[in-house]
């Protein structure tokens, strides 16, 4: 890798020759040390960039544990727990509470849901004797409607012949009767008047056809009556009285098939409700019971219980959390970063993780996350910072909370400016270089990027070929 030279400017100052007198007996004063300059002439290179940083390890598993009721909203008093910091395996019980309230709700739970269960069955069977019931009745009024329906077609096919046809048959019948009485009549008197027959059988024989001549008179003009009443009144009225009773018949069927659907209806949303409180009923069970379930509170998994000193007796509150559990089998450490610094990361970078208090300890990690937003802390002191989270190899003397030194190797910079760090100064939070010119050595603000341990890149105010002073000379 090409660096930019670093050329020293042998720019000698000699001792001064000032000496103070020479006492009686004193040695010669020594001449003054020499401070030679040191200056780099900057020239484009290469510059593998480091990031460096602390950083805190921390469990990359932690469960904060905490009540979180579905139905039964506490209070949840301590009946048992395990003393803080203490290693368990997974699924041992860490707390211990109390479930006498609970243990009511519960039965009061499952008696209502067999009630709830009763009734709607009951429902479900009403439901269906209506449904049965309701189809006998709508078969037999649609079998009604039909009968009355072939009563009014049998009625214009046949009724006319049937009922005036017949009338005036037997009309005709009956005068043609009366006819042949009348001329019968007629030749009775005719021969009774010629005859020579005794007069008590001839007036017995003429009385009694002449009675039965009158009565056929009057029998035949009732029947004539009867006949005029049948063709303008009774055959008018029948043939009415078979359409209302369609109609009435089609009425009923509409109106009953109505009444179906809305009873229907109604006792199907009786069922739905019923069907509604058992499944509310059996939902509010399966929540009561779930509560029960958090009453002991189990390791999650093998590690550590940590509380705030928690004791039989004390109360805990639903929602907030009250102890953690941690996985002390995987670390990650935690660090924040500069948006400067952020331009040489990316997550799935590798990186170096060593503890100042074990400087044999040197580990492997990789970043997984970097934060989207800066950290609060430490924004009064200098630029944002955001977090980054990267796992780290597994190692048995790592413990949670332990204070790391991080190293992460960025891209290589091809020509690019760099200068020693030891040349860069700070003012007011900005970076400063000394450059020799032609009137002397001026002091110049400069923008600086990315770097490793001893250089700095230069992003701007700083040109090819420039003499950056890194130590000024003295003599």
């Amino acid at each position: 890798m090409r660096h930019p030279k670093l050329t020293p400017i042998l720019l000698p100052f000699l001792a001064a020759a000032f000496q103070a007198p020479a006492q009686a007996g004193e040695a010669p004063a020594a001449p003054a040390a020499e401070v030679k300059e040191e200056a780099l002439v900057a020239e484009r290179g290469e510059l593998q960039v480091l990031i460096e940083t602390e950083g805190t390890l921390d469990v990359v598993r932690r469960k904060r544990l905490k009540v979180v009721p579905e139905e039964f909203p506490g209070p949840y008093g301590v009946l048992e727990i395990l003393p803080s910091g203490q290693l368990v395996e997974s699924g041992a019980v860490l707390v211990r509470l109390e479930t006498v309230t609970l243990d009511r709700l519960i039965r009061g739970a499952a008696e209502a849901l067999e009630a709830a269960k009763i009734k709607a069955q009951a429902t479900r069977e009403d439901l269906e004797t209506l449904k049965t019931a309701n189809r006998l009745k709508l078969e037999r009024s649609t079998q009604e409607l039909k009968q009355a329906e072939r009563d009014l077609k049998s009625f214009d096919k046949f009724g006319e012949e049937q009922m005036l046809q017949g009338k005036e048959l037997a009309l005709k019948q009956q005068e043609a009767w009366q006819s042949n009485r009348e001329e019968e009549l007629a030749q009775l008197e005719k021969m009774y008047k010629e005859a020579q027959l005794a007069s008590e059988t001839k007036e017995i024989v003429l009385q009694r056809a002449r009675r039965d001549v009158a009565l056929g008179r009057e029998g035949l003009g009732l029947n004539r009556k009867s006949e005029k009443q049948l063709k303008e009144f009774d055959h008018p009225n029948q043939k009415e009285k078979l359409n209302r009773t369609v109609e009435q018949k089609r009425e009923d069927l509409e109106l009953f098939k109505a009444a179906v659907k809305s009873g229907e209806l109604q006792k199907s949303e009786e069922l739905k409700a019923a069907d509604r409180a058992v499944r509310d009923a059996s939902e509010r069970l399966t929540r009561l019971e779930n509560d029960l379930g958090q009453m002991a509170v189990r390791a999650p998994f093998a590690g550590v219980f940590r509380h705030g000193g928690i004791e039989v007796g004390d109360k805990i509150a639903p929602h907030a959390p009250f102890a953690d559990f941690l996985d002390l089998n995987r670390f990650e450490v935690k660090f924040l970063l500069t948006l400067r610094d952020l331009q040489a990361v990316r997550a799935g970078d590798k990186l170096q993780v060593r503890l100042p208090e074990l400087p044999e300890v040197e580990l492997e990690g990789k970043v997984e996350e970097i934060a989207l937003t800066a950290s609060p802390e430490g924004q009064d002191k200098g630029p944002p910072r955001y977090p980054v989270r990267a796992k780290v190899d597994d190692n048995k003397l790592l413990r949670q909370g332990a204070r790391v030194r991080i190293e992460i190797r960025g891209e290589k910079l091809k020509k690019v400016l760099a200068i020693p760090r030891t040349a860069v100064s700070y003012e007011d939070g900005r970076a400063y270089c000394k450059v020799r010119t032609d009137k002397g050595v001026a002091k110049r603000e400069i923008g600086l990027g990315l770097g490793d341990r001893e250089r700095v890149h230069v992003v701007r105010g700083l040109a090819d070929g420039e003499t950056v002073i890194i130590k000024e000379g003295k003599k």
